[in-house]
């Protein structure tokens, strides 16, 4: 394999130590150094797995608990839609079309109001910043 040769400028105290620590274990200023990077990319490449790793785990839970929400809130909408009788004078289409729109009107109110609540926190957030 090929070998590249660059420079590296260090603190003189900290070449200081990199020189005394590779008389310790016998090795040259440039071989340790090269341990070391190579040590460190790998240690990287891990740490870089691990947190992808624990970015999808947190998004399958996210992902989950919307899903949950979202039941919850059906649900709850549900039970207010089944709730409402048809009226006397209303047709069974008409009937439908009002369950239908009082469904989604309050679908569309509770994100209005979630988005509300979503700004009114980042403002609170900024603020304290």
């Amino acid at each position: 394999m090929a070998k590249e040769v660059f420079s590296v400028r260090l603190e003189t105290d900290d070449h200081d130590r990199l020189e005394a620590l590779a008389k310790n274990r016998g090795q040259t200023v440039a071989s340790l150094s090269r341990q070391f990077i190579v040590d460190g990319i790998a240690g990287y490449d891990q740490a870089h797995e691990a947190t992808m790793q624990l970015m999808e785990q947190m998004q399958k839970k996210i992902d989950l608990m919307a899903a949950l929400l979202g039941g919850s809130f059906h649900t709850i909408l549900e039970q207010k839609v089944l709730a409402m009788t048809q009226n006397s004078d209303e047709t069974p289409d008409a009937y439908k079309e009002r369950l239908r729109a009082t469904y989604t009107n309050t679908v569309f109110e509770a994100i209005s109001k979630g988005n509300g609540i979503s700004a009114a926190v980042e403002e609170r957030l900024k603020k304290a910043k």
